[in-house]
C-alpha cells in the first residue's frame, strides 16, 4: 500500500510546504505587524497570558 503512493509524495510534500509558506505571508502581514499595526490575539483556555510552561518554579522567586 505505501508504494502505490510513492510516485504522488513529492506533490504532497511540495503542497504542505508552498501552504505553510503563504499562511505564513498572510500572517506576517496580517498578525504581525508587517503592514502597519500588529494585532493583540485574546487570551483564552488554550492562548493563556503569563508563562506558557506551567511551571511554577519559573514563576515565584527561590
Amino acid at each position: 500500500m505505501v508504494t502505490r503512493h510513492r510516485k504522488r509524495d513529492y506533490l504532497v510534500s511540495a503542497a504542505l510546504d508552498g501552504g505553510t509558506q503563504f499562511f505564513v505571508f498572510i500572517a506576517t502581514f496580517a498578525l504581525f505587524g508587517a503592514a502597519g499595526n500588529a494585532v493583540e490575539m485574546p487570551n483564552w483556555a488554550l492562548n493563556p497570558t503569563g508563562n506558557l510552561d506551567y511551571c511554577l518554579r519559573l514563576t515565584k522567586p527561590n
